[in-house]
Formats: structure tokens, sequence, C-alpha cells
């Protein structure tokens, strides 16, 4: 048994990860998310990056009390004072719909944005739990009850690791796809996993 997969990872829930959390993932079998920590703004736990016409474009997820949430992770509120979930969905749509494989997740990934999710946590784990299904990925999920300290025996510890601003800590490199924009971009690399799937359809998380 490997040092990785005899070890829990211990991580945060982002929002359609990108492609360094899922390279990050396939090494390890258990995955527990941390809810007990406080939330951290700019990070991808409510933030991802795909590419539009434009370039490289965010979609953010509102949260109650924006920058001042100091609920903990498994807390923390979404905001529906705009129609967030229509404007990432018509954006998605926009990005992806000439893409390979839209047509045949759409119906998969539609109703993440037509039902309500009261925490920012729940509607993660759904988005998860669509792209985990895409894939045909099945690690055992586990929650932190306690606020778990670094460097626990028994936990590889990856929070706060990958961010917008660190979002290779183990000097990734990733192999290229075609993206839909291809004719006016160069890959743009560790986008949001959606990017991927839109584009290349189900694959191996090795081919990532």
């Amino acid at each position: 048994m490997s040092e990785n997969t005899s070890k829990i990872l211990l991580t945060e829930a982002h929002y359609l990860p990108p492609t360094a959390w899922m390279k990050l993932i396939k090494d390890y079998p258990v995955i527990c998310f941390d809810t007990s920590a406080h939330f951290i703004k700019a990070s991808y736990r409510n933030r991802c990056h795909i590419l539009s016409a434009n370039g490289i474009l965010p979609l953010s997820v509102p949260l109650v009390h924006g920058r001042e949430q100091r609920n903990t992770l498994g807390n923390v509120k979404i905001s529906y004072e705009m129609a967030w979930q229509k404007n990432h969905w018509m954006t998605l749509t926009s990005a992806y719909r000439r893409s390979a494989y839209f047509e045949y997740f759409e119906d998969m990934v539609a109703p993440l944005y037509h039902t309500h999710y009261d925490t920012l946590m729940e509607f993660n784990l759904a988005a998860l739990t669509v792209v985990f299904k895409i894939l045909g990925l099945k690690p055992e999920i586990r929650f932190t009850n306690d606020y778990i300290e670094p460097n626990t025996a028994g936990y590889a510890d990856f929070r706060n690791m990958i961010t917008p601003k660190n979002s290779t800590p183990l000097d990734y490199t990733f192999q290229p796809y075609n993206q839909v924009f291809s004719d006016r971009f160069p890959f743009m690399e560790n986008l949001s996993i959606i990017d991927m799937i839109f584009n290349k359809g189900k694959f191996d998380l090795a081919e990532i």
C-alpha cells in the first residue's frame, strides 16, 4: 500500500473544482471534507474558472454577508438576492454549447442550477456528486466533526493548498485537450473540471 492510499485526503469542497484538485484526489480512496474551519475568501470554495469567448471567466456563488462570512465551512449560506444560478447556467451554456459533449451531460448538470441549496457545502457536494457520476468515481466521502490540526497522523492535509493564487502547489503539469475556443487561445490549463468534461467526455483521471 502506498503512502497516499494509506492516508485520508483532508481538503475542502470546491465549486466544480479545478483539474489540479481532481488530479490530487485520484491517489486517495478516502476524502474527508473539512467542515469545521472558517470560510476563507478568494478561494475555489465558491468560485470556478471556465473558458469563454473572451478568455478565462470566473463564476462565483454569492454568499450571505459576502466577504464578511464568519461561519464554519459547513454552515456558509448561499445568497439568492441575485439570480446567480440562472446567470451561471446561461454562461455555461453559452461557453460550452458547441463543445463535443455538452449535450451528453447537459441534463445531468442543469439541475444544479434549478435547485435551491441553503448552504455552499450542500451545493458543492451536489456538484461533486454529478462530476463523480460522470467520471465513474466512487471515493469514500467523510466529513470532519471537529477541527483537525495540521500534521495529524493518518491524514494528507491539503486544505487551502489549491487556490486561485496557488493552483498547482505540487508543480503539476497538465495534458492538453481540445477546448471550444482553441482557435482563439492557447491551451488554458487548470480550469474547472467541467471544461474538460464538456470538451473531452468521460475520461480517466490519469489523463489530466
